[in-house]
């Protein structure tokens, strides 16, 4: 069996994978969304889930969520 790919589900198993679950409904609730880091915490925060602002930032620093909206083109 080839374990390699297993790192892609952690965030099933994770300490936060409630959170990261909401994530993940956030964004894929409406084609092309597009969420600040404030906006995130804002919107899982109303969902009670568990998240905050402390993992948006940790998400943030890995680069895997902008602090900022992107700018349209």
């Amino acid at each position: 069996m080839d374990s390699s790919r297993h790192g892609l589900f952690r965030y099933l198993t994770a300490d936060e994978s409630v959170g990261y679950l909401a994530i993940m409904d956030l964004f894929s609730a409406t084609l092309l969304t597009d969420l600040s880091a404030v906006e995130v915490t804002t919107q899982l925060a109303e969902r009670a889930c568990g998240w905050t602002a402390t993992s948006s930032k940790r998400l943030h620093r890995a680069g895997n969520l902008s602090q900022d909206k992107r700018p349209s083109r």
